[in-house]
């Protein structure tokens, strides 16, 4: 701190500085604050950030043996079991490294990483955010479609970032935007959960992270959260609900693969992705999704189709379903997704 204080006099020289609302404000003072934080800022805090992760694991036996293997990452370690399930809060310097140390030994079903610094420089600063609502929710997707759907499903803004993923910029943007004290945000791709994890250490809003990868998710997240509960609350169910719907999705190969049973995926060739294994292929987008249907419609009943921007002009699938498969009832929706020709959910 004592280096960054001496940057800030470098850099400042006896400028002063123009703040949002035309107020100037004298390079002196801005030191004396910068001070004033590093006095308050407890120096025995050796561990910056309050981590909190929940390991399955059949690997792990005991709380005794987990405790061994993390205890060297940090301090104010607690740790609870019930049954193959460990939640456990730490403070560390090194989240990532811990998740990535701890997944050897099963599966994350949820983590959290709060900035302690972080938190203790914005309740000392004077850039006060004027919060107009206590809790909002805030999804990320690629289509249009989904995001009309999670915008009628009670989401509080949507960022529709198409083909291109969100810049750490436009993430915070969007965070600040809300104006809310809390914010659950969930995105429809695991590939943006590392920007946004950044993101949220820029922004001042007290944001919860539903660690989702496809749209499906967040659809199922909307139907089972209500916002009259408190944000923990809201977290919690939330993260109990993004998997309630079954579902898979049709998309068309960029390379040679297989199937979970062997069979070849050819370049080219669609595929039906099924609790993350490929089930099946065929180079006809159709005969697929029959294919499809057959196999998953014992799953439910109601049958949801959802429509890729490439398929988005194809509307005799829908009819042929239900000819072809009379016992069930079929909707049809607009979801815009890039990656996928079709997600299909069965409820």
């Amino acid at each position: 701190m004592v280096e960054a204080l001496q940057n800030a006099r470098n850099l400042l020289g006896n400028i002063h500085l123009n703040h949002n609302n035309g107020k100037t404000i004298n390079k002196e003072k801005l030191i004396d604050d910068l001070q004033e934080i590093d006095a308050s800022w407890n120096p025995e805090i050796k561990n910056k950030y309050c981590t909190e992760f929940v390991l399955e694991s059949d690997a792990i036996t005991s709380k005794d043996q987990l405790r061994e293997k993390i205890a060297h990452y940090g301090d104010s370690l607690i740790i609870i079991n019930s049954n193959n399930k460990y939640k456990v809060h730490i403070h560390t310097n090194k989240p990532n490294d811990l998740f990535d140390d701890v997944s050897k030994f099963g599966s994350l079903l949820f983590t959290k990483v709060d900035d302690m610094k972080k938190q203790h420089r914005n309740f000392l600063s004077e850039d006060v955010v004027e919060y107009e609502r206590d809790k909002s929710v805030f999804c990320i997707v690629s289509g249009k479609g989904f995001a009309e759907i999670l915008k009628n499903l009670g989401a509080d803004d949507i960022l529709c970032y198409g083909k291109n993923k969100p810049s750490v910029n436009q993430l915070v943007k969007g965070l600040n935007n809300l104006k809310a004290k809390n914010i659950i945000v969930a995105s429809d791709d695991s590939d943006i959960l590392m920007a946004l994890k950044y993101a949220v250490s820029l922004c001042k809003s007290n944001v919860f992270i539903v660690e989702s990868d496809n749209p499906i998710s967040l659809v199922s997240m909307l139907m089972n959260i209500s916002k009259d509960y408190d944000i923990n609350t809201i977290f919690d169910e939330a993260m109990n609900s993004i998997n309630n719907i079954p579902f898979c999705g049709i998309a068309r190969s960029t390379r040679n693969v297989t199937t979970e049973n062997g069979a070849p995926v050819n370049k080219n060739d669609y595929f039906t992705v099924y609790k993350k294994k490929i089930i099946l292929a065929n180079k006809n987008l159709q005969e697929l999704v029959f294919d499809t249907v057959q196999q998953l419609s014992a799953e439910g009943s109601l049958i949801t189709i959802y429509k890729g921007e490439d398929v988005k002009k194809e509307n005799s699938l829908i009819e042929q379903l239900r000819n072809k498969f009379s016992d069930r009832d079929f909707e049809e929706y607009y979801g815009g997704q890039y990656k996928y020709s079709y997600y299909i959910t069965f409820e």
